[in-house]
């Protein structure tokens, strides 16, 4: 088992009568349809159907929870602020309420009730393995909600999601237990990520790709059968006339990269879209952009965008470190569907 800290994720608190249906005309998800509990991936776009900001919706009684990386949460934040001025619901950057922490284990019921060992003789609801890729589970604990949400690949792992409030309980020290037992990076949950093939936006990605550009259906984080939302009619267009020229891609180098840590850390506004060139013949052509790097002592991952009729057997290289080249790896899902399957 592994525990590592999660330090690149936000979390927004949107309360308010009108959560459910505000978001319903933002995010590409069937917000209205997630039931208390439950979660799902979402995006938010702009008009152009360019993605402000990447969520994981997690539905409780009360409030809806967005779950985003930390270095777009302001623009997408303000986007929502601006539109939800005529409707009953508020939104709050809650971050420093909670504590991240990622588990990689095949089952979390043993680590959860470590975590609890200094409750007072309570104990927390099992949480078994699911069988799909992404799912939630609220654990009401306390009179607070903790939540657990399961990622199947590459390893099964799991995200811990605790209320401050909680964990500094005098007796349910969850916090310090659980940074007690760290025992990965940052990095390696980074890793998994990419592996996983779920991309990640920094401010210098945001508003730059429409949602199938980044793989997000299928992800699951595209209903096409809703009502209208921000930037509708492009992510429409692009899936039934063919328009998307691009979409997400894994790539490895079996070899270190210098500060790939501060690569990854970087996103402040001036900070510049890392660019991928490919190799052709003895010259490299600029190709695709990087949205997520992560590596350990002897191995560099990359999620990027590149053009989706790529063979496989093309050579990369960063532009700014042209003495490390990558290679394809193959994606843990299909990007075509049934339906899109019987047009060709």
């Amino acid at each position: 088992m592994s525990i590592c800290p999660i330090f690149d994720k936000s979390v927004i608190a949107v309360t308010g009568n009108d959560r459910a249906t505000f978001l319903q005309a933002q995010l590409t998800a069937d917000i209205e349809a997630l039931a208390e509990g439950n979660s799902c991936f979402a995006c938010h776009c702009d008009a152009k159907g360019k993605t402000w900001a990447i969520y994981e919706v997690l539905c409780e009684a009360e409030q809806l929870l967005l779950i985003t990386d930390t270095s777009t949460v302001n623009n997408s934040l303000n986007e929502f602020k601006k539109y939800g001025v005529f409707a009953k619901a508020t939104f709050t950057d809650v971050t420093d309420q909670y504590y991240q922490v990622g588990v990689a284990a095949d089952h979390l019921s043993t680590t959860l009730e470590q975590l609890a060992a200094n409750s007072s003789g309570n104990s927390l609801q099992a949480a078994q393995a699911h069988s799909d890729n992404f799912q939630s589970q609220c654990i009401e604990y306390q009179e607070q909600h903790l939540w657990t949400t399961y990622f199947s690949h590459p390893i099964p792992r799991y995200r811990l999601l605790v209320p401050i409030a909680l964990a500094n309980a005098s007796d349910a020290d969850l916090s310090n237990l659980a940074l007690e037992q760290l025992s990965a990076t940052a990095q390696f949950w980074a890793i998994q990520h990419i592996q996983a093939g779920i991309p990640t936006l920094t401010t210098a990605n945001s508003a730059s790709f429409i949602p199938q550009q980044m793989n997000m259906q299928a992800l699951d984080a595209i209903c096409f059968t809703k009502g209208c939302y921000m930037g509708q009619e492009m992510v429409a267009r692009t899936k039934y006339l063919g328009k998307n020229k691009r979409a997400g891609a894994i790539l490895k180098a079996d070899t270190a990269l210098p500060n790939v840590e501060l690569a990854q850390s970087d996103t402040s506004e001036s900070a510049p879209a890392l660019q991928l060139e490919m190799q052709l013949g003895d010259n490299w052509r600029r190709s695709g952009t990087v949205l997520s790097i992560a590596g350990t002592n002897e191995q560099t991952w990359l999620f990027a965008v590149l053009p989706n009729d790529l063979a496989g057997s093309e050579v990369f290289r960063l532009s700014n470190h042209p003495e490390v080249n990558f290679t394809l790896q193959t994606l843990p899902y299909s990007l075509t569907d049934a339906a899109d399957a019987g047009k060709m």
